[in-house]
This record gives C-alpha cells, structure tokens and sequence, in this order.
C-alpha cells in the first residue's frame, strides 16, 4: 500500500514538473514570436512614440497662414516692380532669394518703417501705412525665403548658354566664361552663392542657378561686381555695411569673365 501511495506521488510530480516545463516552453516561444503578446493584451512595458503635438500642428498652421498673408501683402504693395523673385521683378533692389537667411526680422521689419534708416541712399520708400499684423505677415514670408522654400530660384541644374546680341552674335567667348566660372571659386563666391550642378556654395546670397533669367544687363553684373551697393542707391550710401564684399581690385579682363560667367548662367 505504502509503495503504491509512493507511485502516486511520484506520478503526480512528475506530471507538475512536465506541466511547468511545458508553460515555460509556451511562453518563451511567445515572446520570441511576439513580443508585444508576451507583454500582455495591454501592451504593458512597450516604448509609445509621441504622437505629434496638436498644439504643434496649429502653431504650424498659424506660421503658414500668416506666411501666405505676407506673400499678398508683398504682391498687393508692388514690392517685385523694384525686387526680383523667382526669377521675375526687377533689378532695381536687391534679389530677395535667401533673405531669410541673410536678414532678421528686426532688421526687415526696421526697414519696412524707414528703409534710408537701414540704408541710406536706398530707393526704397517707407511703408508705414501697413497695419501692424500686415507688416508682421509681411516681415514673415519674407523670413521664409530660404533654401528650404522651393522656387525657380533655386530648382534644376544651371546650363551654361553663352547669351548673343540683336545680330545673334556671342557676347562673350567659351575661354571668358570658363575663366569666369574659375574665378567665382577662387574669389570665394562659392562661400555665399550656390549654383546647382556646379558650386554647392553657401545659402546666405540669391540661388545664382538661373542667374541669366534674371535679365539683368552686363553693365549692370560689371558694376555690381565693382561696387555692390552702388547700384540700389542714389549719390551712394556713406557708412552702410553690405553683406556682399566689392571686387573692385579686379583686373578689367577678370571682372568681364565673372560677368561672362554669370550672364551664361540659364
């Protein structure tokens, strides 16, 4: 009787000890099948990944609509029959490609209100009409020209096109613009100017991809090379600082070739 009690006994731990194995067994193959199951029906000790901010998402949506507000603002007010954006307006103000990276919003803001203040001899007249939450659109699509904003400013690969006169001649030779594009690097233009396809360069001055587009005359590439400032004021601009630098120095033959190469950039 004894040694059948002790049979019984036995069986029945034998039976636990392989039940137990079995449940061990069951539940590492879960958690190499899948982890998220073995750490329960809630998903208890997963790492959650923040889900986006809804106040992130309206802040957003505010800058965008106040940048497209300044972008009507900035048409409504004329502002491209002096500047030139996306490779349209005028010569007679400085590009506004990049300028969100080159100005602060004080400073545009101070020279939106009293623009001979910031720079003396400018053409640029005052604005002080805007209401304040239109010069603060203003002021931010301004701020949003950068190289992030996509624009024919800054799209597509430059194509060297050597551009001709009235008689369809060339205006320059293949040996001046070949001249040209070496002395933009050796000058150091690269540091500010990106051309796409040639210079990565530096995003602080206009995208020169499309530079020729801009329809700017060679005199006026030659002395804007000569004396940058000298040709968005009147009678000069004594103690104003300029982010671009003046090659001046140049021999006649390197500053035609910088010309060269700027005017074949399409």
């Amino acid at each position: 009787m004894g040694s059948r009690l002790e049979n019984f006994f036995l069986t029945l731990l034998v039976l636990a000890m392989a039940a137990y194995v079995a449940a061990e067994l069951r539940t590492a193959w879960t958690a190499f099948v899948s982890p998220a199951a073995a750490m329960g029906a809630e998903g208890e000790g997963r790492e959650e990944k923040p889900s986006p901010s809804p106040d992130r998402d309206l802040d957003l949506e505010i800058e965008d609509d106040l940048v497209e507000r300044g972008r009507l603002v900035f048409e409504a007010q004329g502002c491209l029959a002096c500047h030139n954006l996306d490779l349209t307006g005028n010569a007679f103000a400085p590009s506004l490609d990049n300028v969100g990276m080159r100005r602060s919003a004080q400073w545009l803001r101070e020279k939106m209100l009293d623009p001979r203040g910031k720079l003396p001899g400018t053409f640029m007249p005052p604005y002080p009409h805007l209401e304040d939450d239109e010069l603060e659109a203003l002021v931010a699509f301004l701020g949003s020209l950068t190289p992030a904003r996509p624009s024919p400013d800054n799209t597509g690969e430059a194509q060297i096109e050597i551009p001709t006169d009235e008689q369809g001649n060339p205006r320059f030779t293949p040996d001046q613009v070949e001249r040209g594009k070496l002395l933009f690097q050796q000058q150091g233009c690269i540091g500010c100017h990106v051309i796409n396809g040639i210079y990565p360069g530096g995003p602080v001055g206009p995208n020169l991809t499309h530079e020729a587009q801009r329809r700017r005359s060679d005199e006026w590439q030659l002395q804007h090379l000569k004396d940058p400032l000298s040709v968005y004021v009147i009678n000069g601009a004594e103690g104003a600082t300029w982010v671009m630098p003046a090659y001046s120095n140049l021999p006649p033959e390197d500053l035609e070739a910088l010309v060269a190469f700027l005017q074949s950039l399409k």
